[in-house]
């Protein structure tokens, strides 16, 4: 049985700030206001929101594995894995994306166009990154690092089953570390890189498994170190000050879009700006969490707001806040955009007005009667756990084969000194 680490309060909370962050994003891009003055380039860095996912992502999927690997116990079967976040990701998205297509202008760029966005594969195809919902590129993402999960718990607990407890998370911190430094170099090779292909394969999970990289890191702190002992009551210390967190992650917020010479829109800068923008949105992301994570018994008026009924409810409805958001954007509702255009006089706030109010009652409407039937479903596939898998008695022989290769070449090397 596969018991699920205890939850930590907050998060969905954060998962509504990230939605709602996109929103006044696209709103800003759409109305023409990110590109007005110094409040624009506030509004063109709030894609910070996605990083900030992924992080999330990367603390509560990797956080069962760290369990697995660190106590050794069996891994959830892959195909179990696949199939409960297929049944997160897709169906609401299937919904929404014919939806959009069939009673808007939005379409597919082509039959191709339509099978790999279906399917969330479209990012690696150039040309066909941008579609029906141009936001569904980090739904991709988030897609590829589902997938990699498995191979990647599979590689690792055969890896450290012979370790200490200790040194099986240092190991795994290590892991974290080179995966986010080959994605920055992933992702200097691409910027440095003038192609076709350099556009969407900054999107890859290569280029952007460093965010991940953050919750995975604090996942890994939160089992790794066990409570009472002095490191964890270290962390539990100094994530205590919340509202001081998040002041870091706004000043990081504040730099990132006034002072990195950023571009705005949907173009690139140099390459230094950019791998100093993601370096900067992955610092965010870790201010905004750790807080939640560590130091979460201590009582402040932010920890009290993002558990709040409303944020945790606004938290649940958030995928398909996402989903839906953008075509209230483009296609704003006629009546309501004339009602509220008669009364605000900035477009910037029409625009976002217009836009929030039918994507949070759409958003509602689609978790209840999408979302949370197909996550019902998630249990409906059963497969017997499998002690060690095929995978990892593979894992377990090459490295020992390795390990003995080594040896002997060191046996040889002495004898021959």
């Amino acid at each position: 049985m596969h018991l699920a680490p205890e939850r930590v309060r907050g998060l969905d909370g954060l998962r509504a700030v990230a939605a709602f962050a996109i929103v006044v994003h696209h709103s800003g891009f759409w109305s023409g206001a990110t590109f007005n003055g110094n409040w624009g380039r506030y509004l063109g860095r709030l894609d910070v929101g996605v990083p900030v996912f992924f992080a999330l992502s990367g603390f509560l999927l990797f956080r069962p594995i760290v369990v697995c690997v660190l106590d050794d116990k069996p891994l959830r079967p892959a195909l179990v894995h696949l199939w409960r976040r297929a049944l997160r990701i897709y169906p609401a998205f299937w919904v929404a994306i014919f939806l959009i297509v069939v009673f808007t202008t939005e379409h597919f760029r082509g039959a191709a166009g339509g099978v790999v966005t279906s399917l969330l594969v479209h990012i690696y195809w150039p040309g066909q990154t941008l579609g029906p919902m141009p936001q569904a590129w980090s739904l991709a993402t988030e897609v590829s690092f589902y997938a990699a999960l498995p191979v990647m718990a599979r590689v690792a607990r055969p890896l450290l089953s012979d370790r200490t407890r200790e040194r099986r998370r240092n190991a795994l911190y290590m892991f974290i570390c080179l995966g986010a430094l080959a994605s920055v170099a992933f992702r200097v090779v691409v910027l440095n890189i003038e192609s076709r292909w350099t556009a969407s394969a900054a999107l890859w999970l290569p280029g952007t498994f460093d965010y991940f990289a953050v919750g995975m890191t604090l996942a890994v702190a939160r089992e790794g170190h066990a409570a009472g002992s002095r490191v964890r009551e270290k962390l539990e210390h100094l994530g205590g000050p919340a509202g001081l967190w998040w002041l870091a992650a706004a000043l990081l917020f504040h730099v990132v879009s006034q002072h990195m010479g950023l571009a705005l829109g949907l173009e690139f800068a140099s390459w230094p700006r950019e791998v100093g923008r993601q370096f900067v949105y992955a610092a965010i992301g870790f201010c905004l969490l750790y807080p939640l994570i560590f130091g979460g018994e201590r009582r402040s008026q932010l920890r009290r707001l993002l558990r709040s009924r409303v944020m945790e409810w606004l938290g649940l409805i958030s995928y398909s806040v996402y989903l839906w958001h953008m075509v209230f954007i483009v296609h704003p509702w006629g009546p309501l955009d004339q009602l509220v255009r008669g009364i605000v006089d900035q477009r910037f706030w029409a625009v976002l007005i217009v836009a929030v109010i039918p994507t949070v009652v759409v958003a509602a409407i689609s978790y209840y009667l999408v979302e949370r039937r197909a996550m019902g479903l998630q249990a409906s596939l059963r497969r017997p756990v499998v002690d060690p898998t095929r995978g990892e008695m593979l894992v377990k022989r090459l490295a020992g084969s390795a390990r003995s290769a080594s040896y002997r070449m060191r046996s040889i090397d002495d004898q021959a000194g």
